[in-house]
């Protein structure tokens, strides 16, 4: 419930352990926002079109914001986040507390990158229509991991397609903290041009 972001300690002392914590947002350190635009699609329209901020900060989470709402009124409005079950320790460290002030705590860390596929080009991004959109992430100091999910529908939670974390006698032995930014691009694989994400071995 603290991780959700829940007054369980009564931080404000108004005896309320129901409410909001005061401050809920992790720090947003190296963590560079990514602005999706869908297009006019909903109530949305082309000079107010519906865009997400994609970006992690170090209390483990990767959040989705609103830009702005149908009415074109600038929001900020969280719409929906992603807990990666290797950030989890961090509620326990950041509730507690007790870190020294020169010991950071890293969560989220990595800055997102997006893979977009609009079938019928027309500007918009439309699930039912086909079209795909897929933001990718590390964690770079915060770990030794990758993550895809899958945001076709703005308006829907997004699902993970998959994760690439260090393994253990098998293909990411060698993965280290995963500094680089992962780029989306092609690549010529047998006679055919595959859809590929790039990104390098890692630090330390």
């Amino acid at each position: 419930a603290w991780g959700r972001g829940q007054d369980v300690d009564d931080e404000d002392g108004d005896t309320l352990t129901g409410e909001a914590r005061g401050w809920i947002l992790g720090d947003a350190l190296h963590s560079r926002p990514l602005a999706l635009n869908y297009g006019a699609i909903g109530s949305h329209t082309v000079e107010n079109p519906l865009i997400r901020l994609f970006f992690g900060t170090n209390d483990g989470v990767f959040h989705i914001v609103e830009n702005t709402d149908a009415a074109g009124v600038e929001t900020g409005a969280e719409i929906a986040a992603f807990y990666p079950r290797a950030m989890l320790p961090n509620i326990k460290t950041l509730r507690e507390n007790i870190q020294p002030s020169t010991r950071m705590v890293y969560g989220v860390d990595g800055s997102p990158a997006v893979y977009v596929e609009d079938r019928n080009r027309d500007g918009n991004i439309v699930r039912s229509d086909g079209d795909r959109a897929y933001v990718y992430f590390g964690l770079r100091r915060g770990g030794s991991a990758y993550y895809a999910l899958d945001v076709s529908n703005p308006n829907s939670r997004p699902r993970l397609r998959w994760k690439i974390e260090r393994t253990s006698g098998g293909d990411f032995d060698e993965l280290g903290l995963t500094f680089a930014d992962p780029v989306v691009g092609k690549v010529s694989f047998g006679s055919a041009a595959t859809d590929v994400l790039i990104f390098a071995g890692g630090y330390n």
